[in-house]
């Protein structure tokens, strides 16, 4: 049996425009495509109006290209230091504009199989869902995930996958269905596997401010992952990456190392 590893990230890259964005992408998003580079499989969510920056100076071979920026594209995209097919966008059924206006660009998910080896192949998910804390917006959410869910019942079974991007959930929330959708999808989640088991739903939300943000945290991105019969995953490293990335007003990021097992045997 071969063992090899590689490492994956998501990051949402917060390319709002600059009228409408919380930072100043402008300033540092050529920087965060340099800095991206060292990790093997990266999904980006927000890349919109800065993609271009985003992949001036990234050095992933491959890479999704942009479906456009804001209103008319997802902010979707899959870099990767091993090759890929060409990409499913997908947008969600359902969105809420109650107080975070979910609905003003095609958020969804995408789909990219990565070639890790020569007959070896990975399913990897990338996701962006609907925000906020309102009953509508999770009501959302809950139809964004079930969707997701359904589309990887239909797609992926019996494959290996990882699926990783914003889900906007919190364990501790009522209403969020991240627990149900992880169970269904017999998926595991890299922060509860190695930091620490799912909070109950009810309990205090474990939210930290982005200065001091630490393992123990929960954070909305989050990265899941399952093996099959022929490739089993192995996590080596969970580790939120939010303080590497503050030099230059990178926003947080969050990353995982996976060790990865396969056999060619069938």
């Amino acid at each position: 049996m071969a063992v090899n590893t590689f490492s994956v990230m998501c990051y949402n890259v917060a390319g709002l425009p600059a009228l409408i964005s919380s930072g100043d992408p402008n300033t540092y998003t050529v920087d965060m495509g340099k800095r991206i580079s060292d990790w093997d499989i990266i999904n980006v969510q927000e890349d919109f109006n800065y993609h271009a920056k985003l992949y001036s100076e990234n050095k992933h071979e491959y890479r999704t290209a942009t479906s456009g920026g804001v209103p008319v594209g997802s902010g979707l995209n899959t870099l990767s230091h091993y090759p890929f097919t060409g990409v499913d966008r997908i947008k969600w059924n359902e969105c809420s504009n109650y107080d975070n206006a979910d609905c003003m660009t095609p958020k969804g998910f995408t789909l990219v199989e990565v070639q890790l080896a020569d007959g070896v192949t990975i399913d990897i998910y990338n996701l962006h869902t609907n925000a906020g804390a309102t009953d509508a917006d999770q009501k959302a959410r809950a139809s964004n995930l079930q969707q997701l869910s359904d589309f990887m019942t239909e797609n992926s079974a019996g494959n290996a996958v990882v699926v990783m991007g914003d889900t906007n959930t919190r364990y501790t929330r009522e209403l969020d269905t991240i627990r149900e959708f992880i169970e269904g999808q017999n998926l595991t989640d890299g922060w509860v596997e190695t930091v620490r088991d799912a909070p109950a739903k009810g309990s205090k939300a474990l939210k930290c401010e982005t200065a001091t943000m630490t393992n123990e945290c929960e954070v909305v991105d989050k990265i899941m992952f399952r093996g099959n019969n022929y490739l089993t995953l192995t996590l080596g490293q969970w580790k939120n990456e939010n303080e590497a990335f503050m030099g230059k007003n990178g926003s947080p990021c969050r990353t995982t190392h996976l060790f990865l097992q396969h056999s060619h045997g069938r």
